[in-house]
């Protein structure tokens, strides 16, 4: 075997207290049926499988799956077994042998139990830590975005006060412009209306003496601005700049600068934006929806425990020598148009299941002596058509049940020399409910939509590995 497998990774860590996830565990691990339409012998041999499993798990320190399986053994045989109708016929010998089997492992269980729930205290501290520095990580960043907030605010209202004042500045200015043009404009006019005075007093004083000046005084006439004011005073001579208009008032064009003027955003507006932002250290923990059980018992599933996602099947490794010396055992068989059919049992390594071994023994208990001698595990079976293609037909369709109930990785190779092609299949979930319920014998029609049986996907052919074929045909 290996060395340490990688701590696993389930559904229920972190978050959840180590008495929480020690209850999912067990909870997990008693989701055991039998049915009741299955050779109770299979149930044997599945309940020795998994022994099997659970102590290689337990030498690889992967004590979730280990406890799972060892749970699933317990409450086969203490207590789901029972309600088999087949369970009085079976052999006192084979039952006082998995009584001695539950002993032993009741104290293995809870000492996994006990490291697990350790484990978990310390990742559960670990946890509150980790959460204790996202918080303050957090608390940090909201502070930083919120001076910045705040900085940016006061940078926007100096901004809006100095684009105010600036176009304030410009207004006042262009004002002045055109007041010192309309000043300079009618001091000229004052000037050439005093010239205009002063050449007429010069003609009346030559032409008619004093009264002609006196006259000439009373028939000057008052000078009016453009507005209709008056700009010359009649009771006495003007001068340069004494009779010019007040300068124009700057509160209309402000007030129409107000209407205008850059304004400050909202800070109730931005305040919403900067907290919506997204978190940038915070972990949101999904949530798990934990209603949902699965609809196909698997007596060796793992399910979300077993390091990966709900539902998805562990790697099983085919060499790819193995259907070659498969099918050169079977020459003989094939040759006349006969089936030859062998057993799949493999070693497990982390998480992949390389088959190691195809034989065709018929004799159950020496099959059985063979595993344990060779601690090997039942991955499927393999079988040839002869004169067909690769397929699973009826028969291979409840054949291949039972396997694939008791080890959801299980698989069926097919193999058909005639064609020269090699079909890898499991049952689809569909498949696996359809086929638990007939009851059928022999070849029979199944409807074929949705599909049954699907090429596996959990396997992978490699080039590399070595098969050992053992048969033991009479």
């Amino acid at each position: 075997m290996p060395g340490m497998l990688p701590r696993q990774a389930s559904l229920s860590s972190s978050g959840s207290s180590p008495d929480h996830r020690i209850k999912l565990l067990i909870e997990y691990g008693s989701l055991v049926e039998v049915d009741k339409s299955l050779a109770i012998k299979l149930y044997l041999r599945s309940g020795r499988e998994m022994l099997r499993m659970a102590n290689m798990y337990c030498d690889d320190g992967h004590f979730e799956s280990a406890f799972i399986l060892y749970y699933k053994f317990i409450t086969l045989f203490v207590e789901k077994l029972r309600e088999h109708p087949d369970y009085r016929s079976v052999p006192q010998a084979d039952l006082s042998d998995f009584k001695r089997k539950v002993k032993k492992v009741f104290p293995i269980a809870e000492q996994i139990k006990l490291k697990l729930k350790d484990r978990y205290t310390e990742e559960e501290k670990i946890f509150i830590e980790e959460q204790q520095r996202l918080a303050e990580e957090q608390a940090a960043e909201d502070e930083r975005r919120r001076a910045a907030l705040e900085q940016q605010e006061r940078e926007d209202e100096e901004l809006a006060k100095k684009l105010q004042e600036e176009e304030e500045a410009g207004v006042r200015s262009e004002l002045d412009r055109k007041y010192l043009q309309l000043r300079e404009k009618e001091e000229e006019r004052l000037r050439e209306e005093e010239e205009r005075r002063k050449n007429q007093g010069t003609r009346a004083a030559t032409l008619g003496g004093t009264a002609g000046v006196a006259a000439a005084s009373n028939t000057i006439p008052a000078a009016f601005g453009a507005d209709g004011a008056d700009l010359v005073s009649p009771s006495g001579p003007a001068t340069p700049g004494s009779a010019l208009p007040p300068p124009p008032s700057y509160s209309q064009y402000l007030n129409d600068i107000a209407r205008d003027r850059p304004q400050v955003p909202d800070r109730s507006l931005k305040k919403n934006l900067g907290t919506q932002e997204p978190s940038v250290t915070g972990q949101q923990v999904p949530s798990i929806d934990r209603s949902k059980k699965p609809s196909i018992d698997h007596h060796m599933s793992l399910g979300e425990f077993g390091g990966q996602m709900d539902g998805a099947l562990r790697t099983v490794t085919v060499p790819a020598s193995l259907m070659t010396q498969f099918l050169l055992a079977a020459e003989s068989n094939t040759r006349r148009e006969a089936e030859t059919m062998g057993i799949l049992c493999g070693k497990m390594y982390g998480f992949v299941f390389p088959p190691v071994l195809s034989t065709d023994m018929e004799n159950e208990e020496e099959l059985i002596f063979f595993q344990d001698e060779h601690n090997l595990i039942t991955l499927g079976w393999i079988h040839t058509h002869p004169t067909q293609t690769a397929f699973l037909s009826s028969v291979d369709l409840h054949s291949h049940f039972p396997w694939q109930k008791m080890m959801p990785e299980a698989i069926a190779i097919v193999c058909s020399p005639k064609f020269q092609e090699t079909g890898i299949f499991k049952l689809t979930d569909h498949g696996l409910d359809v086929i638990g319920a007939c009851r059928e014998k022999g070849f029979h029609p199944h409807n074929k939509t949705p599909p049954l049986f699907e090429d596996c996907a959990h396997v992978q052919v490699c080039e590399t590995g070595g098969v050992i074929v053992e048969d033991r045909r009479n």
